[in-house]
């Protein structure tokens, strides 16, 4: 289970092995900074929520029906305490509650929310309630305020439910359940005002609320898509997926635990050069307004806040989630586009151009007359033409193909002429093959792993060959040549005791 937080560009992966590991986002290629290990459950589903003024927090169901909550205190520094920046950092999850994690996050955990495994959660009207859907029967849906200060909602279903969508403007909530019946809910009734079954009865995977189109869309396990008019209540049209694996021998179809997302976004199609224009906006730092009063001075009111209450439905975050010109319905490893307006789509819109260059150092970004060293300069010999003016972005393309100096007076003066050339290891005497070693230990790594998948370690170890022998002739003479040494042995057999001190016994006595 994955989830991306986007106002720390982060992106959040969730294991059976109970663990949460944490990458880094801000580039094309994601890098593993956090792994948060021995969770004490499996987590199910996650949910995120980011506020200005609260701050950010992510919430996590598990296999037992509890939720965990981690509350971020300074996401824009840092989700976790870091101990190494340039390496991934592991954690055990007892640990999160001790310093110096204390001052990063804090953990709260609600026991026993369903008595079964959480299906899905989601935060709504600005990450002030959490819903919490399950296959219990008694609290199949589960609507929780987290400061704590209004009593739970909860919504029963015979089955349990699968999945839900949720449009706090419209106080509509849309679930789906095992029965094949999408069922829509006021936020605070508890007994659906609308029952909307599938044709087929087949098992709802999940659910979408599309309010720019006034429809209602469920994705069945048999790759149907139903659609229903949201006001009328009515079926509007049955869509049978054919995926290229349907009747396929032997193919196991899989679903995630989310099917219906959210197409890209588009620019409009007639408006295209005018959209690639960014509109001039008078932005300010801070969150107020000036304004005379009576005695003729300044004042400053500070700005109303954006509630969700005061905000109309084209505000609503999953109202411009879902208002896009086409879904994406993903079952196994293939997606198929389903259209919904029938107009001509304009071109993607791409990502941020900073993610598709590579950080720099700031260094590269200052001016020359910053440059206190003596001798650096942005000019360099090999480069006649002068470098362009910086920019004042991090990322921007700057001087920094030029080198800041001449690479031979840095050779020179680190003593180290020649190294450019081919033959300067043998020019130093150097007469360590590291390329040799590399390549013999990584052979060596490969023929024990074979050794040992084999069920035979004991082949992985290195047998030595005995000396051989010499020649029985040489061992002979060199035989020879050792005995001389020592002196003749008698060949005469020493007598038995009982022959010197008694008498023999005779055959006549």
């Amino acid at each position: 289970m994955g989830q991306y937080e986007n106002d720390v560009q982060c992106l959040l992966l969730s294991a059976s092995d109970r663990s949460l590991t944490v990458y880094d986002a801000t580039t094309l290629t994601h890098t593993a900074t956090f792994c948060i290990t021995g969770l004490p459950s499996i987590p199910t589903c996650l949910a995120y929520s980011n506020s200005d003024l609260e701050g950010s927090e992510l919430l996590f169901g598990t296999e037992r029906g509890d939720l965990t909550r981690i509350r971020f205190l300074q996401p824009r520094l840092s989700l976790f305490y870091s101990k190494t920046p340039d390496n991934i950092n592991y954690y055990f999850w007892m640990e999160l509650s001790s310093p110096p994690h204390t001052t990063y996050n804090a953990i709260t955990t609600w026991r026993k929310v369903h008595s079964r495994a959480v299906r899905r959660v989601a935060y709504t009207r600005d990450g002030d309630i959490v819903l919490s859907c399950s296959h219990d029967s008694t609290v199949s849906v589960r609507s929780r305020h987290v400061p704590g200060k209004l009593d739970d909602y909860v919504f029963r279903v015979q089955r349990g439910v699968t999945c839900f969508h949720v449009v706090s403007p419209l106080h509509l909530l849309a679930t789906g359940s095992c029965d094949g019946i999408v069922r829509l809910w006021e936020t605070t009734q508890a007994a659906p005002f609308a029952t909307l079954p599938t044709p087929t009865l087949a098992a709802v995977l999940d659910v979408a609320v599309i309010a720019s189109e006034e429809i209602v869309l469920a994705y069945c396990n048999n790759c149907t898509v139903h659609i229903w008019d949201m006001y009328e209540e009515c079926l509007l049209q049955s869509i049978k997926l054919r995926f290229p694996f349907l009747g396929v021998l032997g193919k196991k179809v899989e679903f995630g635990a989310f099917c219906i997302h959210p197409g890209p976004t588009r620019r409009p199609y007639v408006d295209d050069d005018l959209a690639s224009i960014p509109p001039l906006e008078a932005t300010s730092r801070r969150g107020s307004s000036v304004y005379q009063g009576s005695t003729g001075g300044l004042m400053l009111q500070t700005e109303a806040r954006d509630d969700w209450q005061s905000r109309g439905l084209e505000s609503e975050p999953e109202y411009i989630r879902f208002n896009r010109p086409e879904l994406l319905l993903s079952c196994c490893d293939y997606v198929c586009v389903v259209l919904l307006k029938d107009q001509e789509l304009g071109s993607i819109m791409p990502p941020p151009g900073d993610t598709l260059r590579a950080r720099r150092p700031s260094i590269w970004e200052l001016p020359d007359d910053m440059l206190s060293t003596p001798g650096l300069s942005r000019r360099s010999p090999r480069s006649p033409r002068s470098p362009p003016v910086p920019s004042p972005r991090m990322l921007a393309p700057s001087s920094a193909e030029y080198p800041t100096q001449d690479l031979e007076t840095l050779l020179k003066n680190a003593g180290l002429e020649g190294i450019l050339e081919k033959d300067f290891v043998l020019m130093q005497g150097l007469k360590q093959d590291l390329n040799r070693k590399l390549a013999e230990m990584d052979a060596n790594k490969t023929n024990m792993s074979y050794a040992v998948n084999a069920g035979a370690p004991y082949l992985a170890l290195k047998t030595h060959e005995p000396t051989p022998m010499e020649p029985v002739d040489e061992m002979v003479d060199e035989y020879k040549r050792v005995m001389r040494l020592f002196p003749a042995m008698s060949v005469t057999g020493t007598p038995r005791g009982s022959e010197t001190s008694t008498l023999q016994r005779s055959s006549r006595l």
